[in-house]
């Protein structure tokens, strides 16, 4: 089987990738979605044609019949979302035919790919105060060369994505078409390739807070939305045409992947332009008036529009079933975990919540649930969201913090908590460390000191979480079933902040930093 790119003779406009195999050929429209594949270069299928002849007939007919089936889909179905329905299994099957770990052997052992030397890339990590970035934002020889190996299955993608975003590309949108087409991909082994994760997290790195630009937000691409807005764009445009082949000594991938990036970034007002113009930053006047009549910074800027009514709803519905809220999270969870965690949490009713419960709620569900969106949520809604970050944790061991989410303060005026946050345990150092490496974000406290200490946001999180947990004395509502798992309850209700509550928050935060939730 071979794949290869030609420009019809009829027009210049036309282009088409042919698939030929044995004594038949499938031709795919690219007009739409890249410009060069013919001119380039480089021939963008070389390789990729080449790993194909090393395969058995019997997996070249198998991908071969899968790229006839999505041909017969496109042929037959217009409509868009029927269509891209009916493509999400054939596509994962065909992606699902290449092994990256086969890949990644003929890479390095038949093929001409060559790896960039040492003084681009090293064969190993080491951390230092010298360094500029983090592990996160290091591609060393092994990331390298896993990385290469996807580029390379990513080409089986490619006729796909080119037919795909021609046909849909007027109802999606010029500027959300990569991302649609990506999505085709969304539950194939690629997406949860320690290749596409270390991606994942290169690109966050690269579109930092502070990165996202208005005009993305007003055009459609929310702050949290948009590293996966740019990771579409960066596998569609530029990872499955790049050059693999390793003989431009002066640069690496990554780096153009960045520099890839960094223009995406620097353009984004100009690819925006075209519906809502150039958004700036709002002037204040300097020369406000003085004394009774002087206004504060925040009084001078218009109060924002509350959220409309029909977005709550929105918000609310997606929220609304607890058992595929916890599934998204955790897939295959045990429903009588959430059930259980349902029941008893029915009480909060009519007890007050707690913001240390709702903050950790957000953060265990932050990838299903928008964290803000909790500020619109019904009472009712919160405590659903609630027994599934129970269910969650106690899923994931976390069974502390598992009983303290749905947990009811003990409100005994003759009793006050006396234990101080500061006399609890501290974090290891080797947590501290990883935390460190995983946000690489600091504060420095206000004040004018000559000496003061730089404090790590996480780890500030967590020690804001710590204190406002050890404020109070708890009754835990968990089911009796359970109550003798939870390590620092003894088997009893009545729960007093453990010593290590520091050191069991920052677990989580690893947890949920490295994926494990």
């Amino acid at each position: 089987m071979k794949i290869s790119a030609r420009n019809l003779e009829n027009t210049s406009k036309q282009k088409e990738i042919i698939i030929k195999y044995k004594d038949q050929e499938i031709a795919w429209d690219f007009s739409s979605a890249y410009k060069n594949l013919k001119n380039s270069e480089f021939d963008v299928f070389q390789h990729f044609n080449a790993y194909m002849e090393s395969l058995p007939e019997e997996k070249v007919d198998a991908i071969f019949s899968l790229y006839t089936q999505i041909r017969l889909v496109f042929d037959e179905v217009f409509e868009r979302n029927r269509l891209t329905q009916e493509l999400y299994p054939l596509v994962s099957k065909l992606m699902d035919q290449f092994d990256l770990a086969n890949v990644q052997y003929w890479i390095m052992n038949k093929s001409d790919i060559l790896i960039p030397d040492r003084n681009l890339l090293e064969d190993t990590y080491i951390a230092s105060p010298d360094r500029s970035g983090t592990r996160q934002q290091t591609y060393i020889r092994e990331d390298y060369i896993k990385l290469i190996s996807m580029c390379l299955v990513l080409r089986a993608a490619l006729p796909v994505w080119g037919e795909y975003i021609t046909k849909t590309h007027s109802e999606t949108g010029t500027k959300f078409k990569e991302q649609d087409a990506f999505k085709l991909i969304s539950s194939s082994h690629i997406m949860q390739s320690e290749a596409m994760k270390k991606l994942e997290v290169y690109v966050e790195y690269a579109t930092l807070i502070g990165r996202t630009k208005p005009s993305s937000i007003i055009g459609g691409v929310s702050s949290e939305d948009f590293p996966d807005w740019i990771l579409s764009l960066v596998v569609i445009k530029r990872l499955c045409v790049i050059d693999i082949r390793g003989l431009v000594t002066t640069t690496s991938i990554p780096s153009q992947i960045y520099g890839f990036i960094d223009q995406k970034i620097k353009a984004l007002d100009a690819s925006f332009n075209g519906t809502i113009g150039s958004i700036k930053n709002k002037p204040f006047d300097k020369e406000s008036p003085k004394g009774d009549q002087n206004i504060s910074r925040l009084e001078a800027y218009k109060a924002k529009q509350k959220i409309p009514p029909g977005d709550i709803v929105a918000l609310e519905f997606a929220a609304h079933d607890a058992y595929d809220v916890a599934n998204k999270i955790v897939p295959g969870i045990n429903p009588d975990l959430v059930t259980s965690a349902l029941k008893t949490a029915e009480i909060l009713a009519t007890h007050r919540i707690y913001d240390p419960q709702i903050v950790l709620m957000q953060w265990v569900t932050r990838l299903v649930i928008p964290a803000r969106s909790v500020d619109y949520f019904s009472k009712q809604t919160v405590i659903r969201m609630m027994s599934v970050t129970q269910a969650v944790l106690w899923h994931h061991g976390h069974k502390d913090l598992a009983a303290l989410s749905t947990a009811m303060v003990q409100q005994n005026k003759d009793e006050m908590q006396t234990s101080s946050v500061d006399s609890r345990g501290r974090i290891p150092k080797e947590m501290l460390d990883e935390l460190n490496i995983l946000f690489p974000f600091f504060k420095r406290p206000a004040g004018k000191q000559k000496a003061v200490k730089i404090v790590n946001r996480a780890v500030a999180d967590i020690d804001y979480l710590a204190e406002a947990f050890s404020a109070h004395n708890w009754m835990l509502t968990i089911e009796s079933k359970y109550l003798k798992e939870v390590p620092s309850s003894g088997g009893h209700r009545r729960f007093m902040i453990p010593h290590n509550i520091k050191v069991l928050l920052a677990n989580l935060v690893l947890d949920l930093a490295n994926r494990r939730i």
